[in-house]
């Protein structure tokens, strides 16, 4: 696991060992409550090995400015992506059945969904104060 790297810019994470990102594996890299932070990182790639992001996976990164997920992923946990004040566009994969409450909740963020409409397995509050396109095409 990386250690004190308060100046690292980009992480790609396409490792199948990181199939389900969360519990002690990603999310105490990611998360600023602990000492070990990445509070630098402008670049978050989740490769075509994760299928799943766990709760609170890339929240509360302040200087996270792009976001990329591939089609290999299938979900994606309640706040997420909470707290990423920096980031003002993503992608959102036709691959994805599922997002959890507030997953995504920041006023300048655009989330561009190649589902043309909610998918079922989808919260009601997934996007929060976000703004949403469906049917995006890129």
């Amino acid at each position: 696991m990386l250690k004190h790297c308060g100046a690292l810019a980009e992480l790609d994470i396409d490792n199948a060992s990181f199939n389900t990102v969360l519990g002690g594996k990603v999310v105490l890299l990611l998360n600023p409550e602990y000492s070990d932070t990445v509070t630098s990182l402008t670049t978050l790639v989740f490769g075509k090995n994760v299928t799943s992001i766990g709760e609170g996976g890339g929240r509360f990164l302040p200087n996270l400015e792009s976001l990329t997920f591939s089609a290999s992923l299938q979900s994606i946990g309640e706040f997420a992506f909470i707290g990423d004040s920096k980031l003002t566009s993503v992608i959102i994969p036709a691959s994805v059945t599922a997002i959890g409450s507030f997953a995504f909740d920041n006023k300048s963020l655009t989330v561009n969904c190649e589902a043309a409409s909610k998918p079922e397995g989808w919260e009601a509050d997934w996007a929060g104060a976000c703004k949403v396109v469906w049917g995006y095409k890129g």
